[in-house]
């Protein structure tokens, strides 16, 4: 009971406290300039942009762009491979060559210095 009527009487205060007071107007003050100064009343007038036309690109000859060289044919005694997904250096000597141990023969001819290979790489694979 005691608790309702606490609850009462914050509910019944708490909108007077709430109330925002207006701010008090300030009236602007009039700008102070220095002695023997005369306000600006109007702007200067602008100068006329010069009837010029603009300058002209140079049109320069295009440049030869040098061709890709087609990758030199596989020798007869090779076959190329393209990586797909999930495949390894290991995984492919041993598919095609019957012995993963020979991927370093793979690395070599193809002059890798990593054992990295990317999907859609091109190997070349040496015969078995």
């Amino acid at each position: 009971m005691r608790y309702i009527a606490v609850l009462m009487t914050v509910l019944a205060l708490a909108p007077l406290g709430c109330k925002k007071k207006p701010k008090p107007k300030v009236a602007a003050k009039p700008a102070v300039l220095p002695a023997g100064s005369k306000p600006i009343t109007r702007l200067p007038a602008a100068r006329p942009m010069p009837l010029t036309p603009a300058p002209r690109p140079i049109a320069r000859p295009p440049v030869a762009q040098p061709k890709p060289e087609a990758p030199a044919p596989a020798p007869a005694d090779e076959t190329v491979y393209v990586v797909k997904k999930g495949d390894t250096l290991w995984s492919v000597s041993r598919r095609l060559l019957g012995d993963p141990k020979r991927y370093k023969e793979i690395m070599a001819l193809n002059n890798m210095t990593s054992e990295k290979i990317d999907i859609g790489q091109k190997l070349q694979i040496p015969k078995k």
